[in-house]
């Protein structure tokens, strides 16, 4: 983990209760600050939004699954950001992150990594988190 910072960071912090995907279709989650609800949270900073999107690829073990999510910000700012994601398969929570990126490519879109693949039928929750230092 980091050392702290001297600077303040500044957290977007966008979850939900998110979608189910099944089959080769695609899924996209978009939060922004008037997004936040019961199971939601959004605290944009770096950016105004953020969008979250997957898509499944069928792996020999003959199911359906994600390993990557590509997290695109709407009018980022910043040149040190850092994305993390985490999706939730409804019985554990497994989590990616990207660090140092800049603003411009947090708008055109940064592919994280998870640490293992999830089952996208299992798929219950996604949540995104942009922290600028």
């Amino acid at each position: 983990m980091r050392a702290p910072s001297r600077r303040l960071a500044i957290a977007t912090v966008i979850g939900a209760t998110a979608f189910t995907a099944t089959g080769a279709f695609a899924a996209s989650l978009t939060l922004t600050n008037d997004a936040v609800g019961a199971a939601d949270a959004a605290v944009v900073s770096p950016c105004t939004a953020a969008r979250a999107d997957y898509t499944p690829y069928y792996n020999n073990t003959q199911r359906w699954e994600v390993d990557t999510i590509t997290v695109t910000g709407t009018a980022c700012t910043g040149t040190n950001l850092d994305v993390h994601v985490g999706i939730n398969d409804g019985a554990a929570g497994v989590t990616g992150t990207t660090t140092g990126k800049t603003a411009v490519e947090v708008e055109a879109g940064v592919t994280v990594t998870l640490g293992s693949a999830v089952a996208s039928e299992a798929i219950t929750h996604v949540s995104v988190a942009v922290v600028a230092h």
